[in-house]
């Protein structure tokens, strides 16, 4: 409980800011366990929860005179009767009563028996219950009533695995291993049903300014949601599993204001109906690991298949029903990833197996003296350059592949309602091939041809399709021990096409305003030209090759299509640019938008010098380090308006087979299929090389160098933003114990047991911005302008001693300087230093 007085504040509070009423509230919680009350053996749980809440508050002064007291304007009321009426008026009065079952149920008393799909203890119930009334000189009643009941069954089901062919002795061969470990289940391992019924109600009456509510109508908010939760899940083999999910969003309609017994019979035969769904969401999915490892011949192979599927039918609004429609969207993912364990395929030749095994540690022991003997035995020396020459061979140590293809449809307009499964009463529309992912996009005119669509001119809403799709590969390639290489192909491309679907002003189906845009995205391989040098006037021989380069693209573009495309047209723009950034010649370049085919990018460790005898007595580590990563990116393309034939805009049509355009605008210049806005080549040497060392003394250093080159070519102004950085960082540091203190305590030297570690970092970063573009000069020539917009050099030195007083407390001294040299004229030098110490304690164990 609480109370609160009258002019209750802190002691620096105004008067005007302290409390102008007086309050008070209580509560009463409880849980209570009614099973206790029953026999335990019934197994039967019952938890009850209840509570009561009331606050009531009392002005000082009259809410309609703040001027007049309270208590002197309920005595100015005359009789009792009135005074008493004017006090429940104006006080303040909230009041809150609510009781919870929570998952009554009844649990498993003999855990021996077996689990049946009818068992009662499957069931579980919920029922709550919440209401809040308040008053005051303002409302002259308000009402909120919440009700919630719930049935829950869940069924989990003891899978069996029947395998048929295990104790066939015939079948024990490894070719015959897939037959004789063929399995079944015919359990299905879970079933989840839920429905939940939900009830809000609330009345609000208002006053009017004689505090009467003459002549007021009350508010009301209502909502009667019934919602259903279905899932199923089935491991039918020990390699294949199925699995459904749906959930069923209801509105269950009552008549408006106060609930009658005609309103009511109205609102129970709206909810033996189960109400008027408002959503319906269902997901499908399988997953099938192929048998690989059955076989001997692929058992060194793993590969998964996936299938998910969605579907999703959204209501429109009430009133709009048959003029808009409703919403059905699907969406379906299909990948699959596979593993090649090659030194498993490798290990199946005893030969190449010793190869590939580790050589043991010899035994520091010596082995016992042997007896003589008399036995002669040839022994076979083994070549390690043959050996060696091998295991090179064998490099290829694995390679992981992972393909996925997510598609999804959305069709407004949609007459129908689910009924079952997502199917309407016919179970004939959707479709089931819609209702299991399918990305037909004729299900526009085969839903228009049987009536599932609204018939509508003024239809605004698209229909849409999407799709993903993702290729990665990775492998791992070893030339020999302690060097290894990580190999990374990536391809990414998304594609949306939409339009507007409705009937003309005849009534007559129809595409209207059909486009189609996307992304693309896949690795590249520019390295040819990573390390071309400007001249001193920043003029670059690859960006004076790409000017060269567009009138033989074009040429060979004419050739092929007969057409005369200009050299500043954006068919010949990317090929050249292609060309050019990587050192290909113009005559050999692809004349495609779109490169097809991922080309590598790599990391390279090796940390063998650190094993060599002489390195090994003084370093416990020694790693250098490369890595190369590189990316073509078209970030958005869309297709020009005067290719809008949506049967060549579909996603059906791969955009990498798309021609040049043949189409010409005002100007009788030809315009590409899909316009875009720029084309960016991303090219990282991240490290270009990295020495990474420490002794065996605790001494650590590393030098690092990194470079990165962008290249963005802006198709709408001809002019090319390249970017350029290289970055060097050293680092130096090592760690020390038992230092003698630089002060005494108590006149002795302190020495400092713990560790104490120091370390040094400087980084130099060049960055340059470079804006490329060309020009006719006087005499008609082509000359390219260079000019350096942005960049700068920046020298960061940060050296910090660090020690550690103990596991939680650490104490850290540092210095940081950084210098910012611009190379524009418009920017000014800048340097920046911080110095303190750093106190840090730790929490964690």
């Amino acid at each position: 409980s609480r109370y609160t007085a009258f002019g209750f504040g802190s002691v620096q509070s105004r008067i005007g800011e302290r409390t102008q009423e007086t309050t008070f509230e209580y509560d009463i919680t409880g849980n209570v366990n009614l099973d206790k009350f029953l026999p335990s053996k019934l197994g039967i749980k019952v938890p009850v929860f209840a509570s009561y809440e009331s606050k009531t508050i009392t002005p000082e002064y009259d809410p309609l005179d703040s001027d007049i007291p309270l208590k002197s304007s309920i005595e100015a009321k005359g009789d009792e009767k009135a005074q008493e009426e004017y006090k429940n008026t104006v006080i303040d009065k909230t009041e809150q009563k609510s009781i919870n079952l929570s998952n009554v149920r009844k649990e498993y008393t003999n855990n021996e028996k077996p689990r049946r799909f009818y068992d009662i203890e499957n069931l579980s119930l919920s029922f709550a219950y919440s209401e809040k009334t308040r008053s005051n000189y303002n409302i002259e009643s308000y009402q909120n009533r919440n009700y919630s009941g719930s049935v829950a069954y869940t069924f989990n089901g003891q899978e069996k695995s029947i395998e048929p062919f295990k104790e066939v002795e015939w079948l024990k061969s490894n070719w015959l291993k897939l037959i004789k470990d063929f399995n079944f289940n015919p359990v299905i391992a879970n079933v989840t049903l839920r429905g939940e019924l939900r009830r809000t109600f609330i009345k609000t009456q208002y006053r009017n300014k004689d505090l009467t509510a003459i002549g007021v109508e009350p508010n009301y908010e209502k909502s009667f949601t019934f919602n259903r939760i279905y899932g199923l899940k089935w491991n039918i083999t020990k390699s294949l599993a199925f699995d459904y999910n749906a959930r069923a969003n209801a509105l269950v309609d009552e008549p408006a204001g106060d609930l009658t017994s005609e309103g009511r019979e109205i609102m129970l035969n709206n909810l033996k109906g189960f109400g008027r769904m408002k959503r319906f969401d269902q997901k499908l999915s399988a997953n099938y690991k192929i048998p690989l490892d059955k076989l001997p011949i692929t058992d060194w192979t793993n590969a998964d298949l996936r299938y998910s599927v969605g579907y999703v039918w959204t209501s429109g609004a009430l009133d709009q029903i048959d003029t808009l429609g409703n919403v059905i969207e699907n969406s379906r993912t299909i990948s699959a990833t596979g593993k090649f364990d090659l030194v498993k395929l490798y290990n199946k030749v005893p030969y190449l197996k010793k190869i590939n095994q580790p050589p043991r540690r010899r035994s520091s022991r010596r082995p016992p003296p042997r007896a003589a003997t008399t036995d002669t035995v040839r022994v076979k020396k083994e070549s390690k350059a043959l050996n060696g020459f091998v295991r090179f061979l064998m490099m290829v140590r694995s390679v992981n592949v992972s393909y996925s293809i997510k598609d999804g449809t959305s069709l407004p307009g949609f007459r129908k309602s689910p009924y079952l499964l997502g199917m309407d009463t016919t179970w004939s529309s959707p479709g089931t091939d819609f209702i299991l992912g399918s990305q037909d996009p004729n299900i526009r005119y085969r839903a228009a041809n049987n009536g599932w669509l609204v018939d509508n001119p003024d239809l605004t809403m698209p229909f849409r399709q999407l799709q993903t799709i993702d290729l990665n590969i990775k492998g791992i390639i070893e030339p020999a021990r302690f060097f290894k290489i990580q190999v990374d192909l990536k391809k990414n491309k998304t594609a949306q096409y939409q339009e507007i679907f409705r009937t003309d002003t005849l009534g007559a189906y129809g595409s209207f305003n059909p486009t189609r845009s996307g992304t693309y995205s896949i690795t590249f391989l520019p390295i040819k030209t990573a390390f071309a040098i400007d001249d001193p006037d920043n003029i670059s021989p690859l960006f004076e090759n790409f000017i060269k380069y567009r009138a033989e693209i074009a040429q060979r573009l004419f050739e092929q299509t007969g057409i005369n495309y200009g050299k500043n047209h954006q068919d010949v723009l990317i090929p050249a640019f292609i060309a050019s950034y990587t050192g290909t010649a113009a005559e050999e370049v692809s004349l495609r938008s779109f490169p097809r085919i991922p080309l590598p990018n790599w990391r390279l460790d090796y940390s063998g010098l650190g094993k060599l005898p002489g390195m090994r007595k003084y370093f416990s580590s020694f790693t250098i380090t490369h890595a190369y990563a590189a990316t073509f990116n078209i970030g958005n393309y869309t297709n020009s308006l005067l290719y809008d034939d949506p049967n060549l805009l579909l996603l059906n049509n791969d955009v990498e087979n798309t021609k040049p355009g043949d189409k010409t605008n005002q100007e009788g210049e030809y315009v590409p299929r899909f316009v875009m806005q720029q084309v960016i080549i991303t090219e990282r040497f991240a490290p270009l090389i990295k020495i990474s060392m420490r002794t065996r003394s605790k001494l650590s250093a590393s030098v690092e160098y990194k470079t990165e080159r962008n290249l963005a070519l802006n198709l709408s102004n001809n002019q090319l933003t390249e970017l350029n950085s290289k970055d060097i960082v050293l680092s130096l540091g090592f760690t020390k114990n038992n230092i003698r203190a630089p002060f005494r305590v108590q006149g002795r030297v302190k020495t400092l047991k713990n560790d104490m570690d120091f370390r040094l970092d400087l980084t130099i970063k060049d960055t340059k911005t470079i804006q490329r573009k060309f020009n006719e000069n006087a005499s008609g020539e082509e000359v390219s302008v260079n000019t350096i917009t942005n960049g700068n050099v920046n020298i960061q030195v940060r050296p910090n001693v660090a020690y550690a007083l103990n596991n939680r407390l650490t104490l850290q001294f540092y210095y940081e300087r950084t210098i910012n040299q611009p190379r524009v004229t418009t920017s000014f030098r800048r340097t920046t230093t911080a110095f303190g110490v750093q106190v840090r304690f730790s929490l964690a164990q």
